[in-house]
């Protein structure tokens, strides 16, 4: 039996199992997976992929034990800070910083076959590579993923099965509308709920909201005046929070390890969890601006 641990939060973990049930075709069990639950009970399969999520300072433990069980382990990440801690450990998959998790699941199950560009559109929105492809298209068609598929893995392996250049521009069309009503939104939002802080020496515009994603600041975010970015919201458990930026000589997922030590991601765009008495002492710490 395989079982697919993916990051259930977003399109990169949601494509990349996608792909690896393709290449199974459909043989898997699905284990969703986000930061701060409880982490899937694999002992019943002979194969686990792993992709777009690591465990911390429990990842080695956790493969150790699996492989002791004769559990076949197959890591795919792109996380830089992930990475970096499990340089030395021997484990069989694939991860390169630059490229997201889904693009390289699909180089390391279909490395003879070209990457489809529904894969590589999301990939360059994953790691905030604004020079793969025309910006706009990359939202746009993030955005239209989105709507048409929400986080459902079955159905984003049918628009995987599809896509075609019609469908493409289909998703960039409808992305384009719905990027239009998001930006009123946020507008208003900022304008509103925004402020600006000293975090770690860097200075942020701030915003308790739900929309983690570095557009929602666009109304307010000027790189003359900041350095980041930093929604946040609380989830009923603990502060979910997010650093972004657009500046080459700042590395937002050092920052989000230093908030947290469980925290990271790329250097431009990273993430962190905090209890609700330590998001308060954070905050409480920064400096207004």
């Amino acid at each position: 039996m395989i079982g697919c641990i993916y990051h259930e939060a977003d399109l990169d973990g949601v494509m990349s199992a996608a792909i690896v049930k393709k290449y199974f075709k459909g043989d898997i069990d699905l284990l969703p997976y986000n930061y701060g639950k409880e982490i899937p009970d694999v002992n019943k399969y002979d194969k686990v992929f792993v992709v777009d999520v690591s465990f911390g300072s429990r990842t080695r433990f956790l493969f150790d034990e699996w492989k002791e069980k004769g559990i076949d382990v197959v890591w795919i990440d792109h996380h830089k800070t992930a990475i970096d801690d499990m340089r030395d450990y021997e484990v069989k998959g694939k991860r390169r910083i630059g490229a997201a998790a889904c693009e390289l699941t699909w180089e390391y199950l279909f490395d003879d076959i070209k990457t489809p560009n529904v894969v590589e559109l999301l990939s360059a929105y994953d790691v905030w590579d604004h020079d793969r492809f025309e910006w706009s298209d990359v939202m746009a068609f993030q955005y239209g993923m989105r709507g048409y598929c929400g986080l459902d893995v079955n159905i984003v392996k049918d628009v995987l099965d599809k896509a075609d250049s019609n469908l493409v521009n289909d998703m960039i069309n409808n992305g384009e509308a719905i990027i239009e009503y998001i930006v009123e939104k946020n507008r208003g939002e900022m304008n509103m709920f925004s402020f600006e802080a000293d975090v770690f020496g860097y200075k942020a515009i701030c915003m308790n909201t739900t929309e983690f994603n570095s557009t929602t600041f666009e109304s307010m975010y000027n790189p003359k005046r900041h350095d980041l970015m930093m929604p946040f919201c609380w989830n009923g458990r603990f502060f979910r929070c997010s650093f972004y930026t657009t500046k080459e000589e700042v590395d937002v997922s050092a920052l989000a390890h230093k908030a947290y030590p469980g925290g990271g991601g790329h250097k431009a765009a990273a993430g962190f969890q905090l209890s609700a008495e330590d998001m308060m002492e954070f905050l409480k710490t920064r400096k207004m601006l």
